[in-house]
């Protein structure tokens, strides 16, 4: 199955999505400078996902299911930091050559539509780096101990988000973004209209 977050007691399923921007004459990657060192384009990449995928979320986490992968210890990410080799943040730097410069996207999970998913990333990195947006300092340690800038924490917090955000709408165009947010208000309220087990198995006898 492609659902995120089939069994509660195991990890979710997710697509990870690793970046990289060539130069179109040269083919070179723009990420890394001959001697190895990062890009202010690649810092700008990183900025730009840091600050705009939170409003971009619906894109990523489509469903009410896709929000319970995001569990501390779980092999999800619960926040946009980023750091290098580290498994435990939103944005990963993997470890590579100067042709490979590139950052992981862990947020995405496998429920994903893959064109949304993957469009979302790159315009959000792009954004960064025509706009010059800084990121964060790197992260240092493990990534679950820091409970600021959390993702969104359900699907309608991630839709208010995307629907208010002008930036999300001047990338994607106002009658994307309403009729996505749209369907997805939808299926959240035929999904809240079925009691769910819990409901039954505590509530029938405890209320």
């Amino acid at each position: 199955t492609f659902m995120a977050k089939p069994y509660a007691d195991c990890s979710g399923s997710s697509i990870h999505l690793h970046q990289s921007v060539v130069d179109a004459k040269t083919g070179a990657n723009i990420f890394a400078h001959d001697d190895g060192q990062d890009t202010r384009q690649f810092m700008h990449h990183i900025g730009g996902l840091q600050k705009y995928l939170p409003a971009l979320m619906p894109l990523l986490a489509p469903y009410t299911n896709s929000y319970n992968r995001f569990e501390a210890h779980m092999s999800a990410p619960t926040n946009t930091h980023w750091s290098r080799e580290n498994r435990t943040v939103g944005l990963r730097v993997p470890a590579s050559s100067r042709e490979a410069r590139r950052v992981e996207n862990r947020i995405s999970g496998a429920d994903v539509n893959p064109y949304l998913a993957i469009a979302a990333s790159l315009l959000a990195g792009y954004i960064g780096m025509i706009d010059k947006v800084e990121p964060r300092a790197e992260y240092v340690g493990e990534g679950y101990e820091d409970r600021e800038r959390p993702l969104p924490a359900s699907l309608m917090e991630g839709v208010s988000n995307f629907k208010n955000s002008e930036s999300v709408r001047k990338l994607l165009g106002d009658a994307f973004v309403d009729t996505y947010s749209e369907i997805k208000r939808s299926e959240y309220e035929h999904r809240s209209a079925v009691l769910s087990p819990w409901d039954v198995r505590f509530l029938m006898v405890n209320v």
